[in-house]
């Protein structure tokens, strides 16, 4: 709950009766340990000591909601952390005064590194004051600036890659089960809207991913084939679309085989009888009319490793997560 403190109060009061403008610049983020977010902060409260403040942001947006009612904003994008808070300020450096002050769960900020991408937070801190808006100038309607905010700091659905077992707050490993029956976790289900099924719960299942290499959806580019075969998602959606699946395959091919081999043959002699089939005298049924599977030759004919359960590429093992 924000509350004005008593030196804010009286700050307002003096610049109110000498008709001079209050501004609030500064909003101050601090990690105090034992803070009860459910208890409002006392009358009292001052600036955190160094050594607890994570943070210190110039603030750079204000509107207003009515005339004894403005708003303060910040937006901590990507780029900024690492740290936790649970202790947010209103300052005003003019006057060396804390304004305002908000107790909160303690929440965690995260910058971008590498693959890890950072989590985004926009913080709103209202104060209530009679002709709070004359007394800080503030000429713009809060809800213009604050709907900007809104549509870019959504990250529901936003994707990243991790290259340890560790992700970043305000995240799911995606691997396929059903989200949980939590409201944190709403935007998110609103976002799958059920397209890789309904669990149990009513809730949205989260793709499942685990295993599986990505392939960019066709789109009409005739690079993959197969796209008509491509198998239901969850939701009764199969063929050329975001979340179906393809089974593993291997392209129609020929092989060379030592059918009808003698001396002069690709291969050299097949046997000493030529003919290995039917009597020894047809080469139709020959046991080396088929290729070998290549089982018998890793590391000899193949080189050694090569021969397994699967067809693939090179690859490296990643976990992929998904903001909430």
């Amino acid at each position: 709950m924000a509350k004005i403190t008593a030196a804010g109060l009286a700050l307002i009061a003096q610049l109110q009766a000498d008709v001079e403008t209050l501004v609030i610049d500064r909003m101050i983020y601090a990690n105090i340990d034992g803070l009860d977010p459910d208890v409002e902060p006392p009358d009292t409260e001052v600036k955190p000591a160094e050594n607890d403040i994570v943070r210190e942001s110039v603030i750079a947006s204000a509107g207003y909601v009515n005339p004894n009612t403005v708003v303060y904003s910040d937006v901590l994008d990507a780029a900024i952390g690492d740290f936790s808070f649970n202790w947010i300020g209103l300052f005003c450096t003019e006057h060396n005064t804390l304004i305002a002050v908000t107790y909160v769960p303690l929440q965690s900020k995260r910058a971008t590194a590498g693959f890890n991408i950072g989590n985004t937070l926009c913080k709103n801190f209202a104060i209530n004051y009679t002709d709070i808006q004359d007394l800080t100038e503030i000429v713009i309607e809060a809800a213009i600036w604050q709907q900007d905010f809104t549509s870019t700091i959504n990250s529901a659905g936003k994707t990243g890659i991790s290259f340890t077992d560790t992700k970043p707050d305000n995240t799911l490993w995606i691997d396929g089960s059903e989200l949980p029956a939590d409201a944190a976790y709403d935007a998110l289900n609103t976002y799958l809207n059920g397209i890789y099924g309904t669990g149990p719960g009513g809730r949205s299942y989260l793709p499942p991913a685990k295993g599986y290499f990505l392939r960019i959806t066709d789109g009409g580019a005739g690079i993959d084939p197969d796209v008509a075969g491509r198998t239901d998602r969850g939701d009764g959606t199969s063929g050329n679309n975001v979340g179906t699946r393809q089974d593993d395959s291997i392209e129609a091919h020929k092989h060379i085989s030592i059918f009808g081999g003698g001396n002069s043959g690709l291969f050299g002699q097949a046997d000493s009888n030529v003919y290995l089939g039917t009597g020894n005298t047809e080469d139709w049924d020959n046991k080396g009319y088929y290729t070998n599977d290549g089982s018998n030759y890793d590391g000899m004919v193949n080189a050694a490793g090569v021969i397994g359960s699967e067809t693939r590429p090179k690859n490296i093992n990643v976990r992929i997560y998904i903001y909430y």
